[in-house]
């Protein structure tokens, strides 16, 4: 397993426009230096999945359908890098659709703010209405996409297939709570807007705009959402944001803090 960036958005509906992300998929790739090989095709009739050879006017004509539900696209077995793209929900099936709403890349491990990373997240922003996103450093291809599509998996270790568990089953409150801080935290308009003032903590988190969005990043480098350092120089940021996320029991500050002092990295 190598580690992977996963750069993604959880959008509150589904994007307002859809040719912008056609090129965006393409130009993700291409920055990268790899090539896209495979496109796997979410349908609403027949509901289904298929897997077709990429082609960017084929990726350009799906998107474009409105029998189309969600589009990845993926090079060689051996590729750092995919692209995850959710457009329109099924009728048949909408209120259970509405927490799956997502834009995701993964890639290379790069820096928190790697010019390809920022540029797919631009795109994607404009195109669809945030709520929240993130950019982290996961251990896997599995693990960055079970973060970014809240899509588990059976080989996944227990402590983290629990955490993605609990926010797959609260996704639908993450339209208008954060899911957890992470070294990068995009923060569509909405939330944003209820949030108090940043406190004054160090590291002091650098806040930029991304679109409509903050992006606030608490972290000089890429990191496990759970990486003990991590954890450890953000406390005081994570409990003035615990009450504006979905309060998945493993990302509790109190219960961090005990973990931190387990693993002495804190003084009982």
């Amino acid at each position: 397993m190598s580690a992977r960036t996963s750069a993604f958005l959880w959008a509150s509906a589904p994007p307002r426009t859809v040719a912008p992300l056609c090129d965006a998929v393409v130009e993700a790739f291409a920055a990268f230096d790899e090539r896209p090989r495979q496109m796997w095709i979410s349908t609403i009739s027949p509901s289904k999945v298929k897997a077709v050879a990429f082609h960017a006017e084929r990726l350009a004509n799906a998107m474009r359908s409105d029998d189309t539900i969600s589009v990845l696209v993926t090079g060689a077995p051996a590729s750092d890098v995919s692209v995850g793209l959710y457009l329109r929900d099924d009728p048949k099936f909408a209120s259970h659709l509405l927490d799956r709403r997502f834009a995701h890349l993964v890639a290379p491990v790069a820096a928190p703010d790697d010019p390809r990373t920022m540029r797919f997240l631009e795109v994607t922003c404009a195109a669809y209405p945030v709520a929240h996103g993130a950019i982290m450093r996961a251990a896997s291809r599995t693990h960055a996409v079970a973060e970014g599509n809240l899509i588990q998996h059976g080989s996944l270790p227990d402590e983290f297939d629990r955490r993605i568990g609990f926010d797959s089953m609260n996704a639908p409150r993450a339209l208008d709570k954060l899911r957890r801080l992470y070294p990068v935290t995009i923060i569509g308009p909405a939330i944003w807007a209820t949030l108090p003032p940043l406190p004054a903590v160090t590291p002091a988190p650098t806040v930029r705009a991304l679109g409509d969005c903050q992006m606030v990043t608490a972290w000089p480098e890429l990191v496990d959402s759970h990486d003990p350092q991590f954890l450890l120089g953000t406390l005081a940021l994570r409990r003035w944001l615990w009450p504006f996320t979905i309060q998945n029991p493993a990302d509790d500050p109190d219960a961090i803090e005990r973990q931190l002092k387990w693993q002495e990295l804190l003084p009982w």
